[in-house]
């Protein structure tokens, strides 16, 4: 990570549905723990005061984003779009609360970005549309799909785990992250990176949106893409452990918040190893 931390610009391209102000939530406070300096919220302006409400101070809301705004808006979205890749963004995270609206301009979004992307959630289930978008992409590209995305995404077959990954990168020029028991990165020409922290209590739900922030961070920090993803994977699954074996948590009761409160633990205890 650079000694010297400078502020920068996380873009979220969000279709915000009410029902799911939480997980993109999550993702922002993740990032913010990255050391960003600022985190530009692409919502609706109905919902920009629920951020606000969250992190008053931190987190700075662009309520005049209407990418998606309602399922009816038609060239609103495209204009929507061009906005977005006109603003200065370092990394993009996208797919935590999106929804499923508008899948053309999101995939547009998705192949025209020249910054680092990390893609989650719904963000996946619109690539499994058109997948070999992936070829084309303008930036690097992180893609955190569960097992269940993973196939929606690729022909897995009987194929294990670790072949899964290795033959999705050697198609698609992405580096991805794929969760599960021993989480597992890949990228072309790299060797497969088996992370050895976490638990079975992960499943639960805002997991998936902590690791996305946490990742983007690293990204914006000047991490490789398969570094940060593997330093990603590594401090919320240690985050995790830390939630059980240091405080009040078990696998049943682990929450998403649980571990976003204990990211800085696990990045303190990488830093100054225990003797």
């Amino acid at each position: 990570m650079n000694d010297q931390i400078s502020p920068t610009k996380l873009g979220f391209g969000i279709l915000w549905p009410a029902f799911w102000t939480g997980l993109p939530i999550k993702l922002a406070f993740a990032v913010l723990f990255m050391a960003f300096g600022i985190v530009h919220f692409e919502t609706r302006i109905a919902l920009a005061f629920l951020v606000l409400l969250a992190s008053p101070v931190t987190v700075f809301a662009l309520p005049t984003i209407t990418l998606g705004l309602d399922s009816h808006i038609g060239e609103g979205a495209g204009i929507a779009l061009l906005f977005l890749l006109a603003i200065p963004i370092d990394i993009w995270a996208l797919g935590p609360g999106l929804g499923e609206a508008h899948p053309t301009e999101i995939l547009d979004l998705i192949k025209g970005a020249e910054q680092p992307m990390v893609v989650d959630a719904d963000g996946l289930n619109i690539v499994a549309r058109k997948i070999d978008i992936l070829k084309h992409c303008r930036g690097p590209r992180l893609l955190t799909p569960h097992p269940g995305e993973m196939e929606r995404l690729f022909e897995v077959g009987k194929m294990s785990r670790a072949g899964t990954a290795r033959n999705f990168c050697e198609q698609f020029p992405v580096t991805l992250l794929l969760k599960g028991s021993r989480t597992i990165v890949a990228e072309r020409g790299r060797p497969l990176s088996f992370n050895t922290t976490g638990n079975p209590g992960m499943a639960s739900g805002g997991m998936g949106d902590i690791l996305t922030g946490v990742c983007a961070g690293l990204l914006g920090q000047g991490l490789s893409v398969y570094d940060a993803a593997r330093l990603g994977a590594w401090v919320c699954g240690r985050a995790a452990e830390m939630s059980i074996f240091n405080a009040h948590a078990n696998e049943q009761s682990l929450l998403a918040t649980d571990v976003l409160e204990r990211v800085g633990n696990a990045f303190k205890e990488m830093q100054t190893p225990p003797i």
